[in-house]
C-alpha cells in the first residue's frame, strides 16, 4: 500500500484487536505473545527524511514482524472494510494494472494480495477470524471477487492467483 494510503488509515487511529480492548490487551500481548501488537515506532528504528523506517533496520528483523504491527492490521481492516475509500482505491489500482498489461505475454497471473491478513474489529472478532474458513468468507473471498470482476473486464483470458488465509 502507498506510503500516503497508510499515513491516512494510521491517522486514523491504528490498533490491533479493538479499538477500546487494545489499552487492556496491550501490556499483556507485548510481554506474552512475543511483540504481537507493537507500533512501527516500538522497533526504535532511525528514520529517513520521509519519517519512514530505515530500510537497513527494517531487514534486522524478519519481514513477517511487521504484518503483526498496529498499523499493518488497521491497513488490512480499512482494505477490507472500505474505510476511507481504501477498497475502491485497491480495486482501481488492480483495473489500471490489469488494463495495462493485459495484452503483455510475459503477464502469467495476477496475485492481488501476497500472505493475506485477517483484520480484527474487537477481541470478539479474533476468535470468529480465526475459526477455519471463516476469514477466507467473509473478508479475503468478496475482495477477491471484486478484483478479479477487474481482471476479467480487462480481458476474458486473465488469470488470478490468490492464496487463503
Amino acid at each position: 500500500m502507498p506510503d500516503f494510503y497508510a499515513r491516512e488509515v494510521a491517522a486514523q487511529g491504528a490498533y490491533c484487536i479493538g479499538k477500546y480492548s487494545d489499552w487492556i490487551l496491550d501490556p499483556l500481548l507485548k510481554r506474552f505473545a512475543g511483540g504481537l501488537c507493537n507500533t512501527m515506532k516500538d522497533f526504535n528504528y532511525p528514520q529517513n527524511a520521509n519519517g519512514d523506517p530505515e530500510v537497513a533496520s527494517c531487514l534486522s528483523k524478519p519481514f513477517f514482524n511487521y504484518y503483526l504491527t498496529t498499523e499493518s492490521w488497521s491497513m488490512f481492516r480499512a482494505l477490507y472494510d472500505n474505510h476511507l475509500g481504501m477498497q475502491d482505491k485497491y480495486l482501481a489500482f488492480w483495473e489500471k494494472v490489469a488494463n495495462t498489461f493485459s495484452s503483455n505475454p510475459y503477464v502469467l497471473g495476477y496475485d492481488p494480495i501476497n500472505e493475506p491478513m485477517p483484520a480484527f474489529g474487537s477481541v470478539f472478532d479474533v476468535v470468529n477470524k480465526l475459526w477455519p474458513g471463516h476469514y477466507d468468507r467473509e473478508q479475503l473471498a468478496p475482495l477477491y471477487s471484486k478484483i478479479y470482476t477487474k481482471y476479467m473486464n480487462a480481458n476474458t483470458e486473465n488469470i488470478m492467483a490468490f492464496e487463503p488465509g
